[in-house]
């Protein structure tokens, strides 16, 4: 071999107390951040060093850990979870570009948490 890294990671602790990983390339430049947070160690950030390469995501969890929350430029989607399954029962894509609604899915379970009817509901 070459005895070329070809990606290293940096992991630390940063302003807010939350865990950070950096990934750096081969010339060792910064590439990507990710964030994550502090009671469920998923990751709420993840962010392009190189701003023009691609637009960072962020992702809001509940207590459970299901992702309720996700964006990445103008497009946010949520998720709704039923509070006694826990299971997703709708989720909702909007572009904060425009201001507008663009998508609505909702999922109705039988008793074997089996999906019987997913309904596309666009506004």
């Amino acid at each position: 071999m070459n005895h070329v890294p070809v990606m290293s990671l940096i992991y630390r602790l940063n302003e807010q107390q939350r865990s950070e990983e950096t990934v750096f390339n081969w010339r060792r430049d910064d590439e990507l951040v990710l964030v994550y947070d502090v009671d469920h160690h998923l990751p709420v950030s993840v962010t392009p060093t190189h701003r023009h390469a691609l637009a960072p995501v962020h992702v809001v969890y509940d207590v459970t850990g299901h992702v309720t929350w996700w964006r990445r430029g103008d497009v946010v989607v949520t998720y709704v979870y039923d509070d006694v399954s826990g299971q997703l029962t709708e989720w909702t894509e909007a572009d904060h570009g425009d201001q507008r609604q663009r998508l609505v899915y909702r999922y109705v379970y039988d008793e074997r948490s089996h999906v019987v009817s997913a309904s596309d509901v666009s506004t």
